[in-house]
């Protein structure tokens, strides 16, 4: 005999911030044949705040399996703690002429917080929301290119007029380009000690520098070296680094953890300027 079964099906709407929704209560039929559906999952905690709330209730099934469960609720959306955290899903309702299936869990809430050093944290896996974690910068205080050149004598004479910046200028000494070059456009000593400071991004250990021109001539008549822990404060070598100088000049010395190497040309020279077209480190290391 064909019985006319009609079920009531409610689908459960998505969970909001905030607030949940159970299903409505289905057609009473032949108590025998219904069918009731699991409870939707837990949602996840976010990293900083609460994440996705608790799925939603589990939808009954309809009289004699003819029709499928009921949806079960979304779940309660939660707050993030950087971002707003998902509502939980709507609870998928049992297929026709079956029982009824579990209904989602609430998703995870999203944003992990920010990390040390500027690196967005990641965020907790699905159901667990762990602590966010970021990743340290990590700068390598040994490349050419983070380096600086500070002097205390420029190109300013009168000999110096029309000469390009690549070829007078300090950031050319430590360019990576040998046919490029800072220089003082005077002769050696004739207005003292000259200087140059190269400065790294923070401590590095060292144990030499190289010094190179390609004016002949032009290389150190003599010179000192001194160094600095915070870049700003300079102390002399012990036993001191100094002697003559030479157009390939390698300077050799004990490794040595500064922020700041400071190189003087201590003697003088007639006619030749204090040139510099490369200048390297030896032994670096971060």
């Amino acid at each position: 005999m064909f019985r006319n079964r009609v079920g009531t099906l409610v689908i459960g709407i998505a969970g909001l911030v905030g607030a949940g929704c159970t299903a409505a209560e289905p057609y009473r039929g032949d108590p025998q044949n219904f069918r009731t559906g699991s409870s939707g999952g837990a949602g996840g905690t976010d990293a900083m705040n609460v994440g996705g709330g608790a799925g939603g209730t589990a939808g009954s099934d309809s009289p004699d399996g003819d029709i499928g469960g009921m949806s079960g609720s979304g779940g309660v959306g939660g707050t993030g703690g950087e971002t707003i955290g998902s509502g939980g899903s709507v609870g998928s309702g049992g297929a026709i002429g079956t029982g009824g299936n579990v209904g989602s869990g609430g998703a995870v809430g999203t944003g992990g917080s920010v990390g040390s050093g500027g690196a967005v944290g990641t965020g907790g896996s699905v159901g667990s929301g762990g602590t966010g974690t970021g990743g340290a910068v990590t700068v390598d205080g040994c490349q050419q290119s983070l380096w600086s050149l500070s002097v205390n004598t420029l190109c300013d004479t009168p000999a110096c007029t029309g000469i390009p910046a690549s070829q007078e200028a300090p950031p050319y000494a430590i360019d990576g380009n040998s046919s490029t070059r800072y220089t003082t456009g005077r002769p050696q000593g004739s207005a003292g000690a000259e200087s140059v400071i190269l400065k790294f991004p923070h401590t590095v250990t060292i144990s030499g520098v190289h010094l190179v021109t390609s004016s002949i001539g032009d290389g150190p008549s003599s010179y000192r070296l001194q160094y600095s822990t915070d870049g700003t404060n300079f102390s002399v070598f012990n036993p001191p680094v100094s002697g003559r100088g030479a157009d390939d000049l390698l300077i050799s010395f004990p490794a040595k953890t500064l922020k700041s190497l400071q190189i003087l040309q201590t003697g003088s020279k007639t006619y030749n300027w204090w040139s510099i077209h490369e200048m390297t480190t030896v032994g670096c290391t971060n």
